[in-house]
């Protein structure tokens, strides 16, 4: 063989070896998570006038992660993430974030909130990630840094878990 030949056949063995390695955030990642939440309210149409709150309710929350689809994408391994958690609707207590993240190390490692509840509690030292194995996503916000900014009342973050809606992989 010609060698030639031989550099042309590296370069395409290397080339196709690279461009597996490096390939965006896996497809599993995307798709629709949720989590049944029980929680307080008022028991429905006049309920605040009711002497006792209702808690045996339940609320269903949802994250999603879906491709980035942004014009100005920094990076392949970019997605958009955006979820909800409530923990006591009679008192409106609940979190949301809604974002950019990046694939890094079988995570996802979020930007700070597009759109946080209370932009002057922004914690710049706030790193949110999110876990995803067997259809389970995990919340981790070491330290509680991002609470305070993405939450209206105490609720927190760090290891709150939804499952995936549908066929569950990887």
């Amino acid at each position: 063989m010609e060698p030639a030949s031989r550099r042309f056949i590296f370069f395409a063995m290397l080339t196709a070896f690279a461009g597996l390695s490096y390939g965006g955030p896996p497809e599993y990642i995307f798709g629709t998570y949720t989590r049944l939440t029980p929680t307080c309210g008022w028991g429905g149409p006049g309920g605040a006038d009711q002497p006792v709150r209702d808690c045996t309710g339940v609320y269903q929350d949802a994250l999603e992660v879906a491709p980035d689809i942004s014009l100005d994408k920094s990076s392949p391994d970019a997605v958009h993430v955006s979820f909800g958690l409530h923990f006591d609707i009679g008192q409106n207590h609940f979190c949301t974030f809604r974002g950019q993240g990046t694939w890094v190390n079988g995570r996802v490692e979020l930007d700070q909130s597009n759109e946080p509840l209370n932009p002057a509690k922004t914690d710049t030292t706030c790193r949110l990630t999110l876990s995803i194995s067997k259809g389970v996503v995990r919340l981790s916000d070491p330290g509680q840094r991002c609470s305070a900014s993405l939450c209206i009342g105490p609720g927190k973050l760090n290891g709150i878990s939804y499952k995936k809606e549908g066929k569950q992989t990887k």
